[in-house]
């Protein structure tokens, strides 16, 4: 499913490029519930019908921009209280200027970094809005005294760190020609104590700034352990060939850690920040005993079944459970679950919490409820991303037993392997380190990326695309994935803007196709959309009628090849499915009236899931066909219209097939 229980927050995005709403949608579901809206239009329609708790609204959009939409929020008494962060690619001082004018909560410049923007969510859900980037000197930065936040403290692994800041960093310097160089101190302790979230937005935000200001040469970053004064630290260095930038913000999150940010220049080149921040001894002591720990090997033949609704996700727990010699088996909901165990029996269960239908402890209490003592004594192990303190109580609750927190780490995972499978089952174990080496999921993941590039004949730049993303290759494909998919439907509605000669609709379609290819990594084809949505919009039809046969020929050949490494959509086969009654046909349609209403594409998609479990006739297959395209492009207003539309024809239907009947009766 989309969101975690965490908090039950949720947010509008606000976006006209559909992969910028699928990019956010990927890196957001498991934490919020999220509403995606593709237009300005279709936000105010969405805030007509729901109060989301924050707004990621980007500001020139093709109908309404961003700031109109805000002067519209301010008001609406509902709707002013409601923070709002920019998510835009516009820099100049007038826009910043006018966004701390309206009140936006803060500004995010793209293409983001995702751990800098879940720190800006996370700072804005938590600071009254009335803190907000109009009070301060700078965009982001942090409000002092009593609204900053407060830093918690907590237990982090520093080669995951160290391992997730290389991997989004390296591909920016490498799109600029930069060789990007990092190491790692083996001095340093495998686990650090400090606040890791305000060190990410540290490190972020300068690395970010001297990739930025460094136009040739090498970006280097490193993890090193200093000592001064019988003091330990651990300093976070950064160099490039640039000058100093400003650093107000990631100043005073270094003295919010009780650190401090140094910056050396050697003639003009080879600069150097690092960020110290203290390491105390006692803390790290205790956290290397915890990291002594011994891998969990298990024999063959144990049974692990995975439950999560998210192929992504399914994939990341089979690899990980892999390295312990695991071949785990998958269910991707809780029904599918119910029906396993009751034909098979395995060792232990990893439950996702939240999921379409029957979430993780409905399914962990309807296991719980079955006879037998199988089915009362199978270990059930909580996965969800929910890590607020009344999260284990939850689920122990629900009848699961133990509870890892997502994304699944290592160290977690071994402990749960460790304490619910039978000593019987496991192999004599060895001391286990933190892997720095290319993982085999990794390496698949490099190779899928290379057999895509070959099959695009080298249109698509990965490197390119990659950093739209913010370097997350799982992501990467996903989002090729969907734009394989759905670009048929595309092609039809801007095949159909020039036939209708329906030219601001086009100039709207081009307008979103240019980030489409941006963030694939085709700029060929992105800029080829810009001279198309410039040429609709200043009215030279005569452009826009000879160019775009070949435009759209352009997208067929690249379509074609991507469908040697990409899988199409598949429909369901309808044998195995039920026929529907007409009360449960209208509870459907209204549901998913309601859904596209608010624009909220995971609910849109449970019940285009519920449908499938049904036949109709053609016409209502073309209805829910229709529905699905728009909804997959995030057109909610034209699925809703369709909806209404199909609603007003089986009504129809139902009302003359009954009255037809009582005549009989």
């Amino acid at each position: 499913m989309s969101h975690t229980a965490e908090n039950d927050r949720s947010i509008l995005a606000v976006d006209d490029a559909p992969t910028n709403l699928q990019i956010i949608n990927g890196l957001l579901k498991d934490e919020y519930k999220l509403y995606l809206a593709k237009s300005g239009r279709l936000a105010l329609f969405a805030l007509r019908h729901t109060t989301p708790d924050l707004i990621l609204l980007d500001i020139e959009m093709s109908d309404i921009s961003g700031f109109e939409i805000m002067e519209v929020m301010n008001r609406n008494e509902r709707l002013k209280a409601i923070p709002v962060i920019f998510v835009t690619a516009l820099t100049s001082k007038d826009t910043i200027f006018m966004a701390g004018r309206l009140g936006a909560a803060d500004y995010v410049l793209k293409p983001f970094e995702p751990d800098l923007l879940r720190a800006k969510i996370y700072n804005a859900l938590k600071t009254d809005k009335s803190l907000s980037i109009r009070e301060t000197d700078n965009p982001g930065s942090v409000p002092d005294a009593d609204g900053k936040p407060d830093p918690i403290p907590t237990y982090f692994d520093i080669n995951d760190f160290y391992t997730d800041i290389v991997s989004s960093h390296s591909l920016a310097a490498e799109a600029k020609g930069l060789i990007f160089q990092s190491d790692i101190a083996s001095a340093l302790p495998h686990i650090i104590f400090g606040n890791e979230l305000l060190l990410r937005q540290i490190v972020t935000n300068i690395l970010g700034n001297v990739i930025q200001d460094t136009s040739e040469g090498y970006v280097g970053f490193s993890l090193e352990l200093l000592t001064e004064d019988a003091t330990e630290y651990l300093a976070c260095v950064m160099r490039g060939n640039m000058k100093a930038p400003q650093t107000h913000m990631a100043n005073d999150l270094a003295r919010m850690m009780g650190g401090e940010i140094c910056f050396t220049n050697a003639h003009g080149n080879d600069s150097a920040f690092t960020v110290k921040i203290p390491l105390i001894r006692d803390e790290s002591a205790k956290a290397r005993q915890t990291a002594e720990i011994n891998k969990v090997m298990v024999k063959p033949g144990v049974r692990v079944l995975v439950v999560d609704d998210n192929p992504v996700n399914l994939k990341i727990a089979e690899a990980m459970l892999s390295k312990h010699g695991i071949a785990s088996e998958t269910a991707q909901n809780g029904e599918e679950c119910l029906h396993l165990i009751k034909e098979e029996r395995f060792n232990l269960i990893f439950m996702d919490h939240i999921m379409y239908g029957m979430d993780g402890t409905e399914t962990a209490k309807a296991i719980r409820a079955l006879e037998g003592e199988y089915f009362s004594g199978v270990p059930i192990i909580a996965l969800s991303a929910y890590t607020d303190e009344n999260a284990r109580e939850l689920f122990l609750k629900s009848g699961m037993n133990d509870f890892v927190p997502k994304p699944i780490r290592d160290r977690e995972l071994n402990a749960v392997l460790k304490n619910w499978l039978p000593r019987k089952y496991l192999m004599d174990t060895r001391a286990f380190t933190a892997e720095r080496t290319v993982g085999s999921d990794e390496t698949e993941l490099n190779e899928r990326l290379n057999r895509i590039s070959v099959a695009s004949g080298q249109e698509l730049s990965i490197v390119s695309g990659l950093k739209s993303v913010g370097g997350d290759k799982k992501l990467y494909i996903e989002i090729l994935t969907q734009f394989f998919q759905w670009i048929d439907n595309d092609m039809r509605l801007l095949a159909e803007s020039v036939q209708y000669k329906r030219w601001n609709d086009y100039a709207v379609r081009m307008h979103a196709l240019k980030t489409v290819f941006a963030n694939i990594g085709n700029q060929l084809m992105s800029g080829w959309a810009t001279s198309l949505e410039k040429a609709a919009k200043e009215g030279d039809i005569k452009k826009c009628v000879k160019e775009t046969e070949f435009f759209l020929a352009n997208i067929k050949k690249l379509h074609s090849r991507l469908a040697a490494v990409l899988p199409a959509q598949k429909d369901e086969e309808s044998g195995g499915k039920n026929t529907v009654s007409p009360d449960k046909l209208m509870e459907l349609l209204r549901a998913l009236s309601e859904a596209c209403l608010s624009c909220s594409a995971d609910q849109a998609h449970i019940l285009l899931s519920e449908f499938r479990r049904f036949t109709f006739g053609d016409d209502m297959d073309g209805y829910l066909s229709q529905i699905s395209g728009f909804i997959n492009s995030f057109d909610f207003d034209k699925a809703y219209d369709i909806c209404r539309k199909a609603t007003e024809n089986y009504s129809t239907q139902f009302f003359s097939m009954s009255h037809i009947q009582a005549q009989f009766l």
